[in-house]
């Protein structure tokens, strides 16, 4: 028996549906009943995901921000609501405070003002050069950006420059988790100073993180050493992975975070935020790529799942779409433990010498594991691999199947020379007469997902514009949406559910599945039983 086997359960027993007056049979059963009370995800919980009210973001590393350069990247967030919102950010800068009200009417995204760069309010995760005596951005920064909303909105962060842009999808900070790993671009050519980065952000006094990069850091720390940090509310630790003068230097993919006891024993969640000051992008799709920057939100550990249906990015020429021409895509994979068995389309993948997973394909993929593994895909730049298409290098964090939502509001925009935007959506066959992107179910190309029966992919298209984005579905689906130009691209995820997903219990009627919500009929005979994708032990 494989000792990662998805869905294992604790069998609890077999029982029979109690009816009103009976007493509980024995204590055992009362036993496993709060188990499973206090394992099931809605056990004073909510359901969790990228909506919220209270979001945190810093200003990661450019490479514009270091000497030489002129400091041209600006940063916006995108706020979205589907009721009208009232939102405040905060801003916290080198020296003083910024704070800027804004008002969203309802099924709308706004775009905020850029955030500040220069003086007393100046938001940048940055410092000198080590030969300059600083410590080159990597360290801790009393710097952070802090978004707070009256009603649950969603948000994404913007960082661009010309021929330089990258875009995340944020979590609010009740989705946050205490284990992290990265998954990072491969660094190489910036043609200039730039960085494979990563930062954790606190939100409570006394957060105690350990980190361990997997490369040595531009400040010197080794590869494969953890180290511990304290941060107070707002505060952020930014890492460097070492890099030359043109930007060629090591990932920091496999860097891991996990929060750790304080002195008075409490383990605080964070978040984590993986990118690139700028990097030519990933060497397995060429290396005649363009090059920019990049910035994701990486998922807490505790919500990674065990399949993943991916789709290829679309091509465009300038603001013609080209829905049915593919990109070639790279993926990385991580798993969460050791000895997890990772299959790609039914077949074993052989892991790279640092543990991850990594191949190429401009084709829909099945992605499986026996334990959690989180996935990053990657759009080349737009002479590398991608079939003539505009676009530069870009990355982003995948949804898992069983975190997919039914909605998602978003924003398509032409920042930073973007001449086309696209939404690829995955979707069950029975519920694509119900998807629907902004009231209609026209798509540029519709098709069968090869690789899962039953799976649809949709993708809808535009020349490029600023513009609120909603789509809507009777059934879960996972979606990613991207912006293409010359020698420009943004990309990130729609919409994700951040449910816990270490251990579900429920009542188990007899020939059914688990439930985790509902009653059982009275009379029915059923079992307690705990479902976990992890070695249970």
């Amino acid at each position: 028996m494989n000792p990662f086997q998805p869905d294992q359960h604790i069998d609890g027993g077999c029982c029979r549906t109690a009816y009103p007056g009976r007493r509980a049979a024995t204590a055992r059963i009362g036993a496993l009943a709060a188990l499973v009370f206090f394992l099931s995800p809605g056990a004073g919980a909510q359901s969790l995901s990228n909506r919220g009210k209270d979001f945190w973001v810093g200003y990661g590393h450019h490479q514009y921000m270091e000497p030489g350069q002129n400091n041209s990247q600006d940063m916006v967030l995108y706020l979205s609501a589907e009721q009208p919102a009232t939102v405040t950010v905060t801003v916290k800068g080198r020296a003083a405070t910024e704070v800027k009200t804004y008002s969203i009417p309802a099924n709308s995204t706004i775009s905020t003002t850029v955030m500040p760069k220069a003086n007393a309010n100046d938001a940048r995760l940055y410092d000198v050069p080590p030969a300059f005596g600083g410590n080159g951005g990597e360290g801790k920064f009393n710097l952070s950006i802090h978004i707070e909303s009256d009603v649950p909105i969603v948000a994404y962060a913007h960082i661009y420059a010309s021929v330089s842009s990258g875009a995340t999808l944020l979590l609010p900070a009740d989705a946050w988790g205490k284990a992290y790993t990265s998954i990072n671009s491969e660094q190489i050519d910036a043609a200039g100073p730039a960085f494979s980065w990563m930062y954790v952000v606190a939100k409570e006094d006394s957060t105690v993180v350990e980190i361990t990069p997997s490369v040595v850091t531009r400040m010197g720390r080794p590869a494969g050493q953890p180290f511990t940090v304290t941060l107070n509310k707002g505060e952020i630790y930014q890492v460097l992975g070492q890099s030359d003068a043109l930007g060629n230097g090591s990932q920091l993919t496999g860097s891991r975070v996990r929060s750790v006891a304080n002195g008075a024993g409490a383990i605080h969640p964070v978040a984590v935020f993986s990118g690139s000051s700028r990097t030519r992008g990933e060497a397995l799709c060429g290396t005649s790529s363009g090059r920019d920057n990049d910035i994701q939100q990486a998922f807490p550990a505790h919500a990674w799942g065990t399949r993943y249906l991916t789709a290829p990015f679309s091509a465009a020429s300038g603001s013609t779409l080209q829905p049915t021409i593919f990109q070639t895509s790279v993926y990385k994979v991580i798993a969460r433990w050791p000895n997890t068995s990772v299959r790609r389309n039914g077949v074993l993948l052989v892991p790279q010498t640092n543990g991850w997973y990594l191949f190429s394909s401009n084709q829909p993929e099945l992605i499986e594991a026996d334990g959690p593994i989180m996935v990053g895909q990657f759009m080349s730049g737009g002479a590398a691999c991608n079939g003539g298409s505009v676009g530069d290098p870009e990355m982003l964090y995948l949804t898992a199947l069983d975190q997919g939502v039914s909605s998602a509001r978003f924003f398509r925009n032409n920042r930073a020379a973007i001449t086309a935007n696209y939404v690829t959506v995955i979707v069950p066959a029975g519920g694509l007469s119900s998807l629907q992107v902004d009231g209609s179910s026209t798509m540029n190309h519709v098709y069968d997902h090869p690789r899962l029966p039953g799976y649809k992919i949709a993708i809808k298209g535009w020349p490029a514009a600023q513009a609120s984005v909603r789509v809507t579905c009777d059934s879960s689906f996972t979606a990613l949406t991207y912006g293409l130009g010359s020698a420009e691209s943004y990309a990130y995820n729609v919409g994700v559910l951040v449910q816990n997903l270490d251990a579900q219990a429920g009542i188990q009627p007899q020939g059914g599945g688990l439930n985790t919500g509902s009653p059982v009929q009275a009379g029915v005979p059923f079992r307690f039983a705990v479902r976990s994708p992890h070695r249970l032990s």
